[in-house]
């Protein structure tokens, strides 16, 4: 059954001289998926501890499997147990706080609409899908029209092509997506007289 309106977790108010983020919403199609657990989880959750994920964002997971918040949580955690382990616990709780989920064919525009409708503020959506579902996944948002797709962002993943993708390659993208919106804090100035570390140097690809 579709909620008539997606609870938000309790969050506490901005920090000391900071503007409120702007409530948003990332859906999540095929949220169940192996490019979500092993891919898109991982890559959220790099943003998390990097400070580029927005506390306000909403991830919404959506997937024809039966679930709820609890057991999507629960997935969450043991694919980033798995496949993030680099990122300390907090940043991955901290992540696995912001995910909701409902059960919903994502190939279907009538069982989209209400996810879209009761989503608050800015909606991106990020396809997590193999290629056989890709392009029906499209048309039904299509068949949204009007101002229901105002605003989406379609981050295409395109390993389901190449048979390999990189977590820095399902990064990017969000990363991107979400600097439009809400750009980065400006660091704080260095101390005068404080010595600061020479870049590191990185050599090779991220394969």
């Amino acid at each position: 059954m579709l909620p008539s309106r997606i609870e938000r977790p309790r969050r506490s108010g901005p920090r000391r001289g900071e503007v409120g983020p702007v409530p948003s919403t990332l859906l999540l199609l095929s949220a169940g998926g192996d490019l979500s657990r092993r891919y898109l989880l991982p890559a959220l959750a790099h943003l998390q501890r990097a400070g580029r994920l927005p506390d306000a964002l909403t991830i919404i997971g959506v997937g024809r499997e039966d679930g709820d918040d609890d057991a999507f949580r629960q997935q969450a955690a043991a694919a980033l147990a798995e496949h993030a382990a680099e990122v300390d616990f907090a940043h991955r709780a901290a992540l696995c706080r912001q995910l909701r989920y409902v059960a919903a064919d994502v190939t279907s525009a009538e069982d989209l609409r209400p996810i879209v409708r009761c989503a608050d503020g800015p909606v991106l959506v990020y396809l997590a899908l193999p290629h056989t579902l890709f392009a029906a996944t499209v048309t039904a948002l299509l068949a949204l029209g009007g101002d229901s797709l105002t605003g989406f962002a379609l981050a295409l993943i395109l390993g389901t092509i190449a048979g390999t993708i990189s977590t820095v390659s399902v990064a990017v993208p969000l990363t991107v997506a979400l600097d439009r919106r809400w750009p980065p804090r400006p660091e704080a100035p260095v101390a005068a007289g404080r010595r600061t570390s020479s870049p590191r140097r990185e050599d090779g690809a991220v394969v």
